[in-house]
């Protein structure tokens, strides 16, 4: 049970209002329509918030001008939300960091950021998917805590990740089972005989 009380956002104001150029909520609950749009946007960040699509388990959200994306300490997606789409034709960063606290989604988050630069992951093993749409990332950080999922589960998860297309990658998976070396042994040598023609 979470330790503090979300306060919940007055989100029919809050999204007719085109001018706003920075939104950053901390510990708040956010209802909103199933299609949001914010012309002005450029930075979104998201601390100990959850997010809930009134009315339809497809939320989008389209951000013509967003360039940073962020969610710290907490899964922000509320379970009734089955696919998140986020429209970003700009966006330079996106940072999800859960912390090491376990929590579970079956959402597919999809980012459509043909302009991608930086994407950085943090959090225990997730069942939902991330899909990026972007050209060329330069920089990636992976960040994975133990879970209490299943070795061939999460080893799952971190292929799908490494599958990002970035010039630089740095992947760090804390684990408590020992088995789990050899495993990611015999993924980082499938990682780099797929991407040995690039070099």
């Amino acid at each position: 049970m979470s330790q503090f009380r979300q306060r919940v956002v007055p989100c029919d104001s809050l999204f007719k209002c085109q001018s706003l150029e920075e939104l950053v909520l901390k510990n708040w609950l956010i209802i909103v329509p199933p299609l949001t749009s914010l012309s002005y946007l450029t930075t979104l960040q998201l601390s100990k918030t959850t997010v809930i699509c009134c009315d339809s388990k497809d939320l989008t959200l389209k951000f013509p001008v967003l360039r940073k994306f962020e969610i710290e300490g907490g899964f922000p997606w509320s379970t009734n939300i089955k696919s998140v789409t986020l429209h970003a034709p700009i966006l330079k960063v996106v940072s999800m960091d859960y912390g090491s606290t376990h929590h579970w989604s079956n959402a597919e988050i999809k980012f459509c950021a043909s302009r991608l630069t930086k994407f950085c992951y943090a959090g225990s093993f997730l069942s939902e998917i991330i899909l990026l749409d972007a050209v060329h990332i330069i920089s990636a950080n992976i960040r994975l805590y133990s879970s209490k999922k299943s070795i061939a589960e999460t080893m799952h998860f971190v292929s799908k990740l490494l599958s990002i297309n970035a010039a630089r990658l740095k992947l760090c998976v804390h684990s408590k089972k020992v088995c789990f070396l050899s495993s990611l042994f015999s993924l980082l040598f499938w990682f780099i005989a797929s991407f040995r023609h690039f070099f």
